[in-house]
């Protein structure tokens, strides 16, 4: 099987987190714009992704 996630990750590269540049969250968000409220540690914003088709969360740590 899979001796750690790593491992796990890796050989499913799709599962893989993505990671993006500030300068690009606070494009997709419209410059923070639209907040939807307050998770456990940070604000959460709505924003686009340009490799998504739907608008979703993002939670900016």
């Amino acid at each position: 099987m899979y001796d750690g996630i790593e491992e796990f990750l890796q050989s499913h590269s799709h599962l893989m987190p993505i990671r993006y540049a500030y300068k690009d969250i606070k494009k997709m968000t419209k410059g923070f714009r639209d907040k939807l409220g307050e998770g456990g540690f940070r604000s959460v914003y709505k924003g686009k992704l340009s490799n998504v088709a739907t608008w979703g969360p993002l939670n900016i740590v």
